[in-house]
């Protein structure tokens, strides 16, 4: 036997060995599975509904840190956003290195630190700072989630799991602004981390208790899946087709009805329409990408959140200026 042969057909048996190993987490039981999953669920839900939970306090803020430029108070809400740019681009490899658990136990712990700091702020300044650490620690789990679903669901079931960790990035949004209207205007806006970070405290009581995510990066594993991959991939990418018309449409529709007063409940459906598109569109791209890359599936995932989060983080600072000048017709065309 040449040696080469010799090498493949060792590599062969450590990779089937793996493959069979209780301590694979895509051997774990349903009941390990769903715990890992939800405490990562639990985490990727919470860092977008504190980027949107400050939203209703800003003119408290504003007031008492007596600030009067826009810009400044818009990004107060947007740095959050911006963090989401750069914190992952360091955190992800470094999970696949040492392990999903080490990392996204850092990622809680200074995210609440750094809530708490927010809460705390003694000036405006200080606290855009604090806000954008936050962001940046804050984001890890919603990249290194993805990574943990890689590394413990099959590829079969890999595709509604997703799906449901995905409804909670989505939901965090809406829901924060609705928790943080009643806390800032019944407590004041600084409740409004100091109750992010009783959240984070509580949920590293209940992870300290029943997580155990230990992963080992494994490539020929990801490169296994490469054939499957290139089979089914377009029907990963499918919902695509559907989605990228939705978005224009609904765009067009809630622009210029908004613009011309038209009863309320059409802009309001208008929208349903916009936020379909963004998860026909954006949802079937991420879990292509924990597919195509799956031993480092968080690593892709906090590369493609780059652009998406630099835009998502400097154009709200433009978006009350926009509708000023241009209307909200055309800038629905934009």
């Amino acid at each position: 036997m040449s040696v080469k042969s010799a090498i493949e057909s060792h590599q062969s048996e450590g990779n089937t060995a793996w493959n069979e190993h209780p301590e694979n987490p895509q051997n774990w039981t349903r009941a390990k599975k769903t715990a890992n999953l939800g405490i990562v669920s639990l985490l990727a839900f919470i860092t977008p509904l504190e980027s949107s939970i400050i939203v209703p306090g800003v003119p408290l803020l504003q007031k008492d840190f007596h600030e009067t430029n826009h810009l400044i108070t818009s990004l107060v809400v947007s740095i959050f956003v911006l963090g989401f740019a750069f914190g992952p681009v360091l955190l992800s490899p470094l999970s696949e290195l040492y392990g999903r658990r080490l990392v996204l136990n850092v990622c809680n712990v200074a995210t609440l630190a750094f809530s708490i700091a927010s809460a705390s702020a003694p000036n405006i300044a200080s606290f855009i700072v604090f806000r954008f650490i936050a962001g940046s620690f804050g984001a890890g789990p919603m990249n290194i989630g993805g990574g943990s679903i890689a590394d413990q669901v099959s590829f079969n079931r890999r595709g509604t799991v997703m799906s449901i960790f995905f409804t909670g990035i989505f939901l965090g949004p809406v829901l924060g602004p609705v928790t943080g209207g009643f806390v800032a205007h019944a407590l004041g806006w600084r409740w409004v981390f100091w109750l992010m970070a009783i959240v984070r405290l509580a949920t590293r009581k209940i992870d300290s208790e029943i997580w155990e995510i230990e992963t080992r990066v494994r490539i020929k594993r990801a490169k296994s899946w490469m054939a499957i991959i290139n089979m089914h991939g377009r029907y990963r990418l499918l919902p695509i087709v559907l989605g990228i018309p939705l978005l224009p449409v609904g765009l067009f529709v809630y622009g210029w009805t908004t613009e011309y007063k038209v009863y309320w409940l059409v802009p309001i459906v208008s929208s349903g329409f916009i936020g379909a598109g963004l998860i026909f569109t954006f949802l079937p791209t991420q879990i292509y990408m924990i597919d195509a890359f799956t031993a480092v599936a968080a690593s892709a995932l906090a590369a493609t959140s780059i652009v998406r989060s630099i835009v998502g983080g400097i154009l709200p600072m433009a978006g009350l200026p926009l509708y000023e000048t241009l209307g909200y017709g055309w800038v629905s065309l934009h």
